[in-house]
């Protein structure tokens, strides 16, 4: 049962995910060449294969072991209905990108408790255009088709993920300068919360955009980002069992976290002046901040001061036009409907290659971590 008041969801806070936790405690208690060695699994992810199992530390082995059963007919899912989850993405491949850029990573930053650990990090100031590769790396090996089979990229991209944000649980916690009233680095409720942007907030954008998403569609999706919350440490009991109940429960957690701060003022100014850049300055910095309040909402977007208005706009009416369009000139099942979708996701693909560089992101594990944050003796910037 998803624990839906205060009490619950505070001490969901409080939790980080002890069993990857250990994997990385034993790790780092063992020394650098540990550390080394575990980043070698990390590489094989990386290269889209595996390292032999056998030369894994024996806590890692029995994580990894613990999730086979994840998204499986062994684990009594439906995989069939997980596999059908990655025709959204390849109908509406464009789309998912734009929401990705302008909405999922936007709306992490409204979580003003969450988004400490970026602050903390200092990444989205000096690395923006890196972490956003890194997320959208693990979002598109995801929603790949094939992506959960037992040795899909997707499936291993959410392995990787959780050891690195264990690692960075790890070495925060052991700084001396988190703030306790922040809960665990990375806990439970924040990661169902970047789940639920993943799942329910891409559904909904489309929809808004004016996306005719059949229901049956929508709902495997959903399903198949539910499989991938559990292979990235969240617990399962506490992940909606469908598509309507998490959306409650999204604008639960929105409610308690969103407000602003200046950590989450500072990341969204570095986003927004990210993303102009990457169009080349063809669009105005107030125009992508505007997109944004249209992907992430009212709340969301009053917490991190964007501009415009909760009326729909230009972006809103211009999308709907072509989502319009589309759906009478390319119907589902056609064969020009099959041929753009896959021209589309084709695109996507070559961008995004052409955005990355040749390597996928590592996501290895840390031998350390620095607090960027501004303090009196480390001024700001």
């Amino acid at each position: 049962m998803f624990p839906s008041d205060d009490a619950a969801l505070d001490a969901l806070r409080l939790e980080g995910d002890p069993e990857a936790d250990a994997v990385v405690e034993q790790v780092y208690g063992s020394g650098k060449a540990a550390v080394r060695a575990l980043n070698t699994y990390t590489r094989g992810l990386e290269r889209n294969g595996a390292a032999n199992a056998e030369d894994y530390p024996a806590v890692l082995r029995d994580l990894l072991a613990s999730t086979d059963p994840v998204g499986t007919a062994a684990g009594g899912w439906d995989e069939a209905r997980i596999a059908a989850g990655a025709d959204l993405p390849f109908h509406y491949a464009i789309p998912l990108a734009l929401i990705l850029q302008l909405g999922t990573m936007p709306v992490l930053y409204a979580a003003r408790r969450g988004v400490e650990v970026i602050g903390f990090t200092g990444r989205l100031k000096t690395e923006a255009n890196r972490r956003s590769v890194e997320t959208a790396q693990m979002v598109f090996d995801v929603n790949r088709r094939g992506g959960l089979q037992p040795e899909g990229c997707g499936r291993r991209s959410c392995q990787r993920v959780r050891l690195m944000h264990a690692s960075v649980r790890y070495f925060i916690q052991r700084s001396g300068r988190w703030d306790p009233e922040l809960g665990v680095p990375i806990n439970q409720e924040d990661l169902l919360g970047t789940l639920y942007s993943f799942s329910v907030l891409i559904v909904d954008g489309i929809t808004r955009m004016g996306g005719a998403i059949p229901e049956t569609e929508a709902e495997a999706f959903y399903q198949r980002w539910r499989a991938a919350g559990e292979l990235m440490g969240i617990r399962p009991e506490i992940i909606a069992p469908d598509l309507a109940t998490a959306r409650r429960h999204y604008e639960r957690i929105q409610s308690r976290q969103f407000g602003p701060s200046p950590t989450n003022a500072a990341l969204t100014e570095a986003w927004i002046r990210e993303n102009h850049k990457s169009v080349l300055g063809l669009v105005s910095e107030e125009q992508i901040g505007e997109a944004m309040r249209f992907f992430i909402g009212t709340d969301a977007a009053d917490a991190l001061s964007l501009p415009g208005t909760p009326e729909d706009g230009r972006f809103a009416r211009a999308h709907r036009r072509v989502f319009r369009k589309m759906d009478r000139l390319f119907p589902r099942g056609s064969r020009r409907r099959q041929a753009t979708d896959t021209a589309t996701t084709e695109f996507i693909r070559s961008w995004y290659l052409a955005e990355r560089g040749p390597r996928r992101p590592t996501f290895a594990l840390l031998e350390g971590l620095r607090d960027r944050r501004a303090s009196p003796r480390s001024p700001a910037g």
